[in-house]
């Protein structure tokens, strides 16, 4: 393995932009007008919402929320069916906010043929779909010839803040951690899944990425098998994408592979770009456990460094991920985890005032611990304001500071915050 392998081409205007980014955390704007269309709290609600999207209803612009975390049952024979993804009938259209809740114990097998081969919690996320602060954890995917991946098999949406824990997945070509075919956008994800397979090539967060990866990570694990009655053949296991033709932006991976035949290979960014569309930027591999950053790259290259498993277990190589996140999530070393994390974002939320009389619109509905919220109030003119208070979820008062033009801010605390209105005729 040499540490020359990297050819950098310097975008000294595209890192003065990202430097100027701003760092707040805004996922969606969130008013009192706003209401969420369905709310998932049981294992058969779950269930019963995905099989409707798996025969056709795309949910588009409806919301969907998980309120509690989900232990789902695969005891015996309940074991989960996976959706076929991309068969233009069951793509998911609406936005599933995980709400920071947590989907674990799914056992899925080879289920429904239809469609391609690549198959998640979801088939396939539409363009205007979005799928966000979701824990999908100690979840068992197996196939002899088809191909999963934790969250969705194709994804042309967002897919944000969501963490892969513990989990499996046992197939013969295409596995990912996240999706399977990214031409949308993967954002502030994490995976840790143990891929084992039999031939082609795997990644931990996308096999085939045609879009944007910004500021990911992968620290699972790769393993290969032969199939009954064949020869090994040459595989790659790589940490973020396997063929890239979009952008990979301030990611890291730290992932072991364990590979049988002396011509396979373990790369961390990326193993095969495109000339003209491939773009990596502030990225970042250590030789210590993969064979470089990648294996054959034509495109932009910018900042891809060599650290030392060490380095990236340090508060200096967090302040790095930090300098170039853009508006993505700030990176963190909480105690419990070696390496960097995610900073926990919390909800704001509304109670409701009655639409007649007006509503109140926050900047962001999820902050960090810290972030600056800006509330901004919309009356009917025949209506004044009467009071605004924000309290946590555990009932603290929560300070407002008044601007101008019915503006309120607060800084978010490291809960939920509810915000109470109520108003007076003139």
């Amino acid at each position: 393995m040499k540490r020359n392998l990297l050819k950098t081409h310097i975008c000294i205007v595209m890192v003065a932009v990202l430097l100027m980014l701003n760092s707040s955390v805004i996922f969606a704007q969130t008013s009192s007008k706003e209401k969420v269309d369905v709310t998932i709290k049981t294992e058969r609600q779950l269930r019963n919402f995905l099989d409707d999207v798996s025969r056709g209803n795309s949910y588009t612009g409806k919301v969907i929320k998980l309120a509690k975390d989900i232990q789902v049952d695969c005891n015996g024979t309940n074991t989960w069916t996976l959706h076929s993804a991309g068969n233009g009938k069951n793509i998911f259209a609406g936005t599933f906010d995980g709400s920071g809740h947590t989907i674990s114990g799914i056992v899925a097998y080879d289920g429904n043929d239809k469609g391609m081969q690549s198959g998640g919690l979801f088939g396939s996320v539409a363009k205007s779909g979005t799928i966000m602060n979701l824990t999908i954890e100690k979840c068992n995917y197996a196939s002899k010839d088809k191909s999963f991946a934790m969250i969705a098999g194709e994804n042309y949406g967002t897919i944000k803040n969501c963490k892969i824990k513990d989990c499996k997945i046992t197939c013969g070509m295409w596995a990912s951690g996240v999706t399977g075919n990214n031409h949308g956008i993967i954002e502030d994800c994490t995976a840790d899944v143990a891929i084992t397979f039999g031939c082609y090539s795997v990644a931990g967060i996308t096999t085939f990425n045609y879009g944007k990866i910004l500021n990911c990570s992968f620290g699972g694990s790769f393993s290969d098998y032969a199939f009954t009655g064949t020869q090994y053949m040459e595989v790659q296991a790589i940490d973020i994408a396997a063929y890239n033709n979009g952008i990979i932006q301030n990611c890291f991976g730290y992932g072991k592979a364990s590979l049988t035949n002396n011509k396979s290979a373990h790369y961390t960014i990326t193993c095969f770009a495109d000339e003209y569309k491939s773009i990596v930027r502030n990225c970042y591999y250590s030789e210590e456990v993969s064979d470089g950053a990648y294996r054959a790259f034509q495109g932009i290259i910018d900042n891809v460094q060599a650290c030392t498993l060490e380095e990236m277990q340090s508060k200096t190589f967090v302040e790095k991920l930090n300098r170039t996140k853009g508006n993505s999530l700030a990176w963190m070393l909480n105690g419990e985890q070696e390496y960097p994390v995610h900073v926990d974002v919390n909800e704001v939320t509304f109670s409701l005032l009655d639409a007649k009389k007006g509503y109140v619109k926050s900047s962001c509905s999820y902050a960090a611990n810290g972030d600056t919220v800006k509330l901004t109030t919309y009356l009917n003119k025949k209506y004044k304001l009467k009071k605004i208070v924000a309290k946590t979820a555990s009932g603290k008062k929560v300070r407002l500071t008044k601007g101008k033009n019915g503006t309120y801010t607060f800084k978010m605390p490291n809960e939920k915050v509810i915000v109470t209105t109520s108003v007076v005729k003139k």
